[in-house]
């Protein structure tokens, strides 16, 4: 899911945690990655609402069932948050 980290936390965001908790296999994982970046493409996206903190992703993803949430790295604008069934 990318871009989408500002909006785990609510009802629409948690359900679609839920459903891709619910696919996935066991052992699983899911990939969140959240940000703007730079350039062109990123200045384009400014309109939209700003990323939450990283805090916010993990809790979301613990909240839906998620074990081992992290936060991977952050480079060029960009958050990329890893978690297991």
């Amino acid at each position: 899911a990318a871009g989408v980290a500002h909006a785990l936390g609510d009802e629409p965001g948690m359900a679609m945690l839920g459903d891709s908790r619910r696919v996935l296999r066991a052992g699983g994982r899911i990939v969140v990655i959240e940000g703007r970046g730079r350039g062109l493409f990123g200045r384009v996206r400014a309109a939209g609402p700003s990323p939450s903190e990283p805090g916010a992703a993990l809790k979301a993803l613990a909240a839906a069932g998620f074990k081992a949430a992290r936060l991977l790295a952050e480079r060029e604008g960009y958050r990329f948050f890893e978690a297991v069934k």
